[in-house]
């Protein structure tokens, strides 16, 4: 989460995207003379799974989102992400969209939905599973 987001809510934030946070506070700082609204949704606690709410710093309008994902678990995909991430997607309507950590489901998630709501691909069916090969395993050791 944001560490924005993490401060109004009055939560403890890690930064584990330095850019990113760079990014958003260059973009704070001259938010009046762009006309860039920007959306971000991150993996949050099942109690937040929902959350939405609208910031504005300096004239930067900022939509955060919440979708819940396990993220001990990064190998069970949770069709509960795509549906939420395309809910945001619908609701804000961003005309870019980055996906960070795309080794994570929400990565795939994003993707799924995308094609969905392009209607690349049809409705109700089964959410494929990355091929073995996308996935980055350690190696084995004998001992």
């Amino acid at each position: 989460m944001p560490p924005i987001v993490a401060e109004k809510l009055q939560m403890e934030s890690s930064v584990k995207e330095g850019w990113i946070t760079g990014i958003l506070s260059r973009l704070i700082a001259e938010g009046r003379d762009n006309e860039i609204s920007l959306g971000i949704a991150f993996p949050a606690e099942e109690n937040l799974k929902s959350f939405h709410d609208v910031y504005v710093c300096n004239g930067l309008s900022v939509d955060c989102f919440g979708f819940y994902e396990d993220l001990c678990k990064p190998e069970l995909y949770q069709v509960g992400i795509e549906r939420r991430l395309e809910e945001i997607t619908q609701q804000f309507k961003p005309d870019v969209i980055h996906v960070f950590g795309t080794e994570y489901p929400h990565a795939l998630a994003m993707a799924n939905a995308m094609a969905e709501s392009m209607g690349l691909m049809p409705r109700n069916t089964p959410s494929p599973t990355p091929p073995k090969e996308a996935w980055v395993m350690p190696p084995l050791m004998n001992t």
